[in-house]
């Protein structure tokens, strides 16, 4: 079985936590995997080979953006608005998924690998000892085996 190589570079964001300007200017980004087996998910400039798990409508809005080579999500201001999910158009098997992100102070999200387990995208930099809900465990299921956290702001 062959186990599929992939990357992306996420921001997940909030107006009222961060600008949008912080997705490229922020400290750290690095580059993705180097190797002809790394594929990208992303490219950099349009939402091609990405949909929304469901259709906008007056309460799920439409949150993201290609960024300055950044997939960036803004979610909605404002009582019962949220953003909705994007999905990725490839269907994948065996796989190893590189995601570098940065979350401000606060912020919560996710990446649901296939549709079911969700890889925890949190500000848990504070917390120092890995719970089942900190960022890079499986959500209430896995604490993350190793620490990771960055500060707010950092990718």
């Amino acid at each position: 079985m062959t186990i599929k190589r992939i990357w992306m570079l996420a921001a997940i964001m909030s107006l009222l936590a961060a600008p949008l300007a912080m997705a490229a200017d922020s400290p750290s980004l690095t580059k993705p995997p180097k190797g002809d087996a790394w594929k990208p998910l992303f490219d950099g400039k349009t939402l091609a080979g990405w949909h929304t798990k469901v259709q906008p409508d007056a309460h799920s809005l439409m949150s993201w953006a290609a960024v300055n080579g950044v997939l960036v999500n803004v979610p909605p201001i404002g009582e019962d608005l949220h953003g909705i999910d994007l999905v990725s158009d490839v269907e994948l098997g065996s796989h190893e998924l590189y995601i570098e992100f940065m979350v401000p102070q606060g912020s919560n999200s996710g990446v649901y690998i296939i549709g079911q387990y969700e890889i925890q995208v949190y500000d848990s930099f504070e917390n120092k000892t890995p719970t089942k809900i900190d960022c890079g465990g499986i959500y209430d299921k896995i604490a993350p085996s190793v620490f990771a956290s960055l500060p707010p702001g950092y990718w």
